[in-house]
């Protein structure tokens, strides 16, 4: 059976909205941004890594329903400020340490992903895949949720800067698949306004 690590990121700054969004409170459940992901994230792998900012704050973590802390491992990426790079690094790492077959990359700031679209893309991945990548997508080329192969372990360890996957995928030599998804699963939660968008589109 293929194993698959997840991975959230969620070592990002918030530099734009001024406040760790991660911590925002979201509707209609007890419990934050942040932990809505992670929750989403255990639905499709067990004991998922969570990649942080060393010295953050991990409240959006605790005091929430369902949320078991034996459910996750949380993993401080040193080099978080060089960006997204540093952050799959460190993932990925400890992914090979644990003998995983494949990673299952989500952002920390999705919370309109669902369950399906997660256990889509690891269905399509399957046992013993040769596919190098699985993706989701809004027609806009692959994007997190994102499962990447072991076999490109050693080519992110070569990323740097705030760049993820993207240029990795768009290798010719490789064999992906994307899965088409909902476009509010990518809405960006940067700004407060932003933020209040994201309110009104949940509960309409």
């Amino acid at each position: 059976m293929t194993a698959v690590v997840g991975l959230l990121l969620a070592a990002g700054a918030s530099t734009r909205m001024g406040q760790p969004k991660l911590e925002l409170s979201w509707p209609g459940r007890n419990e934050t941004v942040g932990a809505r992901c992670l929750r989403l994230l255990q639905s499709a792998v067990s004991q998922p890594l969570v990649v942080v900012r060393p010295g953050q704050s991990q409240a959006w973590l605790h005091s929430i329903s369902g949320l078991e802390e034996s459910g996750y491992q949380i993993l401080p990426c040193a080099d978080a400020a060089e960006g997204m790079s540093a952050s799959l690094r460190t993932g990925t790492a400890a992914a090979t340490a644990m003998g995983a077959d494949a990673v299952l990359v989500m952002l920390g700031d999705q919370p309109f992903v669902t369950v399906d679209l997660l256990a889509s893309l690891i269905s399509r991945f399957g046992d013993g895949s040769e596919l190098d990548w699985v993706a989701a997508t809004d027609g806009d080329g692959p994007k997190p949720p994102i499962i990447l192969s072991k076999r490109l372990f050693q080519r992110i360890e070569a990323l740097r800067g705030d760049e993820g996957a993207r240029r990795i995928l768009r290798q010719p030599s490789l064999k992906g698949e994307l899965i088409q998804a909902d476009p509010i699963c990518f809405f960006d939660i940067d700004t407060h306004e932003q933020w209040a968008e994201a309110i009104k589109l949940y509960i309409k």
